[in-house]
Formats: structure tokens, sequence, C-alpha cells
């Protein structure tokens, strides 16, 4: 049996009709038929069932195909990570949510990095749950997010803390601040990030501080929060990256030191890793700071 007999296998299995598989496949319908054959032939199995021009897959056909399905994905990524290796020019494949990018040590490390040898870096941004999928489905050598705590098979390295802020109106009179306390917020409207993993960490604080938030609005777009936050729909908690910064807010400190925010290095330690993303690892291990607050952490996991 052949990797193409594979391939067509799996998409007559997902067309159930020779015609329009064949067309995808571009290969003539006879090839198709002859080569689907074989594969039945070697298998001693039946893998359709015609009914006058249409098929269907058999239950042995159905059961072949989860095995057919996960053995050309793995196989697939095996040849796309082969691909990062062409013209001896090696990708790291990234993957960030935004508050990551902008001027901070670990992020200028990478840029430097991969700016003084043939290595290429590609960084994608999203949101720490659709990054977390995408690393476990080989997407990415290693994602920059939120902490999971159930995300077990993946492990987390703390390198970049960032401050908790709060956005507001230009006129709005907590602007006179020079920080705010938490208790500053209570009966203010509020508009909050719609990202689960920060959303929580946001109610943590309002709950350790006994403050019941009155939520006006949420999105997974700061801009969007943002433009809630000058039209005076709410405040904002955040952290304070290149985002946040836009005509008709303004920022403060959020004074309280009970919860912290990290952005960490997350990679799966069962792959196999290229010798870029190795060194990133590595230097991520060696400046891995040290988490402090009540909010969940990865080093929970050690105790």
């Amino acid at each position: 049996m052949t990797m193409n007999q594979l391939r067509y296998f799996r998409e007559l299995a997902h067309t159930e009709h020779y015609g329009r598989a064949a067309d995808a496949l571009y290969i003539a319908q006879p090839t198709l038929s002859r080569a689907i054959a074989l594969l039945e032939e070697e298998l001693d199995v039946e893998l359709f069932s015609k009914h006058g021009r249409n098929i269907t897959l058999t239950h042995a056909g159905r059961v072949f195909l989860e095995y057919v399905e996960q053995s050309l994905t793995v196989l697939e990524l095996g040849v796309g990570a082969m691909q990062k290796f062409s013209n001896h020019t090696e990708v790291l494949s990234v993957g960030c949510i935004t508050p990551f990018l902008g001027k901070n040590p670990f992020h200028s490390y990478l840029l430097d990095a991969f700016s003084e040898n043939r290595s290429r870096l590609d960084i994608n941004v999203s949101q720490t749950e659709s990054l977390l999928n995408d690393l476990r489905k080989r997407r990415y050598d290693m994602v920059f997010c939120s902490y999971s705590a159930s995300a077990r098979d993946i492990a987390f390295i703390p390198v970049l803390e960032l401050p908790f802020v709060v956005a507001m109106p230009a006129d709005d009179p907590l602007a006179a601040c020079d920080a705010i306390e938490p208790e500053q917020l209570r009966n203010r409207a509020m508009v909050f990030n719609a990202e689960p993993i920060y959303s929580s960490l946001i109610q943590r604080i309002f709950d350790h501080y006994h403050i019941t938030p009155i939520v006006r609005g949420s999105s997974n777009e700061d801009s969007v929060l943002l433009r809630m936050v000058a039209d005076g729909v709410g405040l904002l908690i955040s952290t304070d990256h290149i985002q946040m910064h836009t005509d008709g807010t303004v920022l403060r400190p959020l004074q309280q030191d009970a919860y912290h925010r990290y952005i960490y290095l997350a990679y799966l330690p069962e792959a196999i890793h290229s010798p870029a993303a190795e060194q990133v690892i590595e230097f991520a291990k060696q400046h891995a700071l040290e988490e402090k607050g009540l909010q969940p952490k990865a080093a929970d996991r050690l105790k």
C-alpha cells in the first residue's frame, strides 16, 4: 500500500463519490477505482458498499478511515517539519497573544537571535485557547500566552510580567489619580475582555476585594474595548501593552499586589524540537521569572 492509495481512500471516504473524488485529486476516475480495488484486495476487506451510482463506507471502512486520518496527519506534519529545513533555512513558528508584542526583553531576544543567523522567525497573533489548540496540532513550535491550568500536556515557563492598568476616558475623575485602588472601582461600570482565561483573572481580583463588577460590555478585541471606554460605556482593567495606548483614553496603574499577570512560553515537552526551538526554550528556562500572587501558577504543578 502506498501513501497515494491512502490519500485516495481518504478523499473518496469524504466525498463518497468517485467522480468528485477523482476531480479533487486531479486524477482519472479509472485510476482511482483501480487504486481502491488494489487497497481492498491487499487488506482483504470491503471498504465501500455500492448502491447504484452511489457508494458508502462500510463499517470496516469507517474504522480504517480513523487510522488513515491519524497516519496521514502525522506524516504531513513530518513533511511540514522537514520543509522548515529546506534551503538550509530553519523556520521557527511562534504564536503569541497581543501583549507579548512590543518592547520587552524576551521579544527583543527573539528578534535579535533570528536576525543574526539563517533561521527565520514566523509570528502569528491569536488568543490563548486558540494558540494552545494549534500548538497541540504542531502548527507552532511554541506559543507565548496566558497560563492554562487545564492544559496538563503543555509546559509553561513564565518569561514576562505585565502590570495591571485601568483604562478610562481622559475626562474621567479617576484620571486625576496617579494610581487606582481597587476600592475606587466599586459601583463603576466596567467592560471586560471576553477571553476566558484572562477574564477569570480579572474576576479573581474583584472577588479578592469583595467587589461585584457592573459589567456593561465585553469583547475579545482590545480596540473594541477601548472604543467602549472612550464612549463612556465603562472602565477597563487590562495590562499595559502596545495596543492599550489610544487617543481618547488614559491608563492609570492598578494599585494591588494580590494578583499578577504573566506571559508564558508554552511548548509540548514530548515533541521533537528543532535546534532553534531548543535554543529559545533553554533561554526561557534560564531566564524564567519567579511567579508571585494568588492566581494559578505553573509552579503549582511542581508542588
